[in-house]
């Protein structure tokens, strides 16, 4: 039997740098790196490109379409022309989808759902976008043969929301970049002298918006900023939508340069940033799957979340949880494990064992798993 030939949309790798961009880039690239004989049809949109491809071997083609995103999705999405992705690819043998929505294939299908927080919380997802997803998403996951999640919390609730088929849906967590680990091939100081940051301090990652909860996690360090706790909050990340309230909240509570916003931060800025921190915090009131708490973790950084939605699943024992809604249990939690030496160096033991049961390596043969499954049922 010759092997599969696997179209794989790409559109999302190289066109956000961070989030699901990340995952499709990450499996991509752990994909080239398995024995199985797959060949693989890259396509993407390439108006609005900014993010390199990985490196890909021999058994990848790619396939540019000189179109925007935007473009693509009123065609396929809004007008509904079911213009098949083979007449830039060729023939394919299975099509995937690895960012919500899947455009038309000939091909059995799967498509990679990373959360339902457009069905969950959709208060707090860009409206437009939400509208977007809540029109396409669940006809996508009709159609597709299979569909990848991240988590069994986005399984239970593509389950509870969309009704669909318990027997097509497959828990494929995703993995950590090789960057965040707990030793470091490099200088860290050096990366703290050249972004001005002296410790001790507090750290999280994550972009600016109303689902990362950023407005309580600054009203939870203003309580927790005395004498006795000096340590300055670092947010790096960029701006998504909704952001004002955030700086407005900074501003009403007078902190000033404890809490410091950093931007364009590398992996490897964002790694070294992780180990010497005293503490990570991710206060998110929603996540299909959590990418920077297994960051933190795998860096060894002592690290508190949210105890809802994916965020257990992640973390395990590896990280002490609290309740994202409440202010004074996140300022609770967070000062304990500060006040505690303990807990901070069994979290920075545990956090690494945690993260090690994340691959992307897993992730990818997990899914050629499903590839196989699809292309010959």
């Amino acid at each position: 039997m010759p092997p599969l030939t696997v179209g794989y949309d790409a559109t999302a790798a190289v066109t956000q740098q961070a989030g699901i961009g990340r995952y499709a880039r990450e499996l991509l690239r752990a994909l080239g790196h398995l024995p199985e004989c797959f060949r693989y049809k890259v396509v993407f949109e390439s108006r609005g490109a900014n993010v390199p491809l990985p490196q890909l071997g021999d058994q990848f083609s790619v396939y540019p379409i000189p179109a925007s995103d935007r473009l693509m999705n009123a065609v396929w999405h809004r007008a509904r022309l079911p213009i098949p992705i083979e007449v830039r690819t060729g023939r394919i043998d299975v099509f995937h989808s690895p960012d919500f929505s899947m455009a038309p294939s000939i091909a059995p299908s799967l498509v990679t759902v990373h959360d339902l927080a457009f069905e969950a919380v959709p208060q707090l997802s860009y409206p437009s976008l939400a509208r977007y997803l809540h029109r396409v998403v669940p006809r996508g996951v009709r159609r597709a043969r299979a569909v990848i999640v991240p988590s069994s919390h986005t399984k239970a609730e593509m389950l509870a929301r969309l009704g669909t088929d318990e027997g097509k849906v497959h828990v494929i967590p995703e993995g950590v970049s090789g960057v965040f680990r707990p030793d470091s091939p490099a200088d860290d100081a050096a990366v703290l002298q050249r972004r001005g940051i002296t410790r001790p301090y507090i750290f999280t990652h994550s972009t600016l918006e109303p689902r990362k909860n950023v407005d309580r996690l600054l009203e939870a360090i203003s309580r927790l900023q005395t004498s006795e706790f000096p340590h300055v909050l670092l947010l790096a990340g960029r701006l998504g939508w909704l952001y004002e309230p955030i700086f407005e909240t900074h501003a009403r509570l007078e902190l000033g340069d404890r809490a410091r916003f950093l931007t364009d931060c590398s992996d490897q800025e964002l790694a070294a940033l992780l180990r010497q921190a005293d503490l990570a915090v991710y206060p998110s009131l929603y996540e299909g799957f959590g990418l920077p708490v297994l960051e933190a973790l795998a860096c060894g950084a002592p690290t508190v979340c949210s105890g809802n939605t994916s965020f257990p699943e992640i973390a395990g024992t590896a990280a002490d949880l609290f309740d994202p809604w409440d202010v004074d249990d996140i300022a609770a939690v967070m000062r304990a494990v500060l006040e505690d030496g303990d807990r901070q160096a069994a979290l920075r033991r545990q956090g690494p064992v945690q993260a090690r049961t994340f691959t992307w390596e897993r992730c990818a043969r997990a899914t050629v798993e499903v590839y196989n499954a699809v292309g010959q049922g």
